[in-house]
């Protein structure tokens, strides 16, 4: 297993250790306190991602018009579609209906040519035997009159089967126009939807980005990363006894600057202490405590996480500080809950000094956590939730992510 350097003890850090070990109560080795080299263009490259962000939930929002507008479009035209169906189902039935007039008008004319045809020869008949005196054209009048207002009919039916073909190939263009349209819009809302996910995906990378150097980015005026900021805020608010979160920062920043180098949005960074076999000049002989578990070592202790917990005290004060069901000294979210738990055991934010003492019985190292827990407080406020600003998380809800 690769691990991490371990970083080197200062002539103020082995002090600080002598104090401990004559003490025998040291629970936590303190990391260096000189300042931590600045991440060079940092807030160029947030306000670059910002930028980034911005720009792509533009294009979101575009992309959503777009398909907004697609989608009117498409659900008019399948309206239309709807219509000239319907128009062309109504044409159907009056064709049908209309046929079956037809049919039923032209019925009776087959029975009156019939009986013109007998009325005719039943004429001559008696014509012939009234020597001309008869007269046998009533009835054949009134078989000529029938049969003419029936074929008229019948030529009014067909001419208005004439119209309604007419209307229903006129229906079925216009039904035909109407479904290339939809076809058209639906293609385009396609597009549209597509000109979207892609859109989303952008702004997903672009704010992946950008949390990531929002979250390692410092709260303004401090060197406090805001995922620490995050974690200190955190713990402070679930701590069992008031403990500020300045407090915390201060001890966070004398440990090990808050993990030092970049933190990510989890806060999770291996950082160990100086193996405690004796080898180092002032330090204390802490046997193995976990077998190994979170020093790697099953011969003796070793400091371990951003608070810098021997992992004998974390198995009494380690705490789930951002609820993952883990109680892990290497996530800072975690380290920060069980610090406050140890401070509130020994008169937490009531009694700062006595408290850090539990922590470390140094007044070099009280004094140095208390200097920065007060200027972290005037830099970022007693409430930190000002420093959130512009997070990811509003981002997210500004974009409706």
């Amino acid at each position: 297993m690769v691990r991490p350097q371990v970083r080197p003890l200062t002539r103020w850090r082995f002090a600080l250790l002598a104090v401990a070990a004559l003490a025998g109560t040291a629970t936590v080795l303190p990391a260096r306190a000189e300042a931590a080299e600045p991440r060079p263009g940092l807030g160029a490259r947030l306000e670059a991602a910002l930028a980034g962000t911005d720009a792509a939930g533009l294009r979101l929002a575009e992309a959503r018009q777009a398909v907004a507008a697609s989608q009117a479009v498409a659900d008019a035209a399948r309206a239309e579609v709807n219509v000239r169906q319907a128009e062309m189902l109504r044409l159907a039935a009056d064709q049908a209906d209309l046929a079956a007039l037809v049919d039923v008008a032209r019925a009776p004319l087959a029975g009156l040519s019939i009986a013109s045809y007998t009325l005719a020869s039943e004429g001559r008949m008696i014509d012939e035997a009234s020597g001309g005196l008869a007269s046998p054209d009533f009835g054949s009048r009134l078989v000529r009159a029938a049969t003419g207002r029936t074929a008229t009919h019948v030529a009014d039916l067909s001419e208005q089967a004439d119209v309604l073909a007419d209307q229903r190939q006129a229906a079925d263009r216009d039904l035909a126009t109407a479904a290339e349209a939809l076809a058209g819009a639906e293609a385009a809302l396609v597009a549209a939807t597509e000109q979207e996910s892609s859109a989303a995906a952008s702004l997903h990378d672009e704010l992946d980005r950008y949390e990531r150097l929002w979250w390692s980015s410092t709260a303004p005026g401090s060197d406090l990363p805001r995922v620490a900021l995050d974690a200190y805020a955190r713990a402070a608010g679930g701590a069992p006894c008031p403990v500020p979160w300045s407090l915390l920062a201060g001890i966070g920043r004398v440990e090990s600057h808050h993990g030092g180098g970049d933190l990510d949005r989890t806060g999770r960074v291996v950082v160990f202490g100086p193996l405690l076999d004796g080898s180092l000049p002032g330090t204390a002989v802490i046997t193995d405590s976990d077998g190994g578990a979170y020093d790697g070592d099953g011969t003796f202790d070793r400091a371990v996480g951003p608070m810098q917990f021997l992992p004998g005290t974390w198995a009494v004060v380690g705490r789930d500080g951002d609820g993952d069901g883990r109680r892990d000294p290497f996530d800072l979210h975690d380290a920060a809950a069980g610090a406050a738990e140890l401070l509130c055991r020994s008169g937490g934010g009531a009694e700062p000094r006595r408290a850090l003492f539990a922590y470390n019985p140094s007044t070099t190292y009280a004094d140095a956590v208390l200097g920065h827990a007060e200027r972290y407080e005037r830099a970022v406020g007693a409430d930190p939730a000002d420093a959130f600003a512009g997070s990811p998380d509003e981002l997210r809800a500004r974009y409706q992510l």
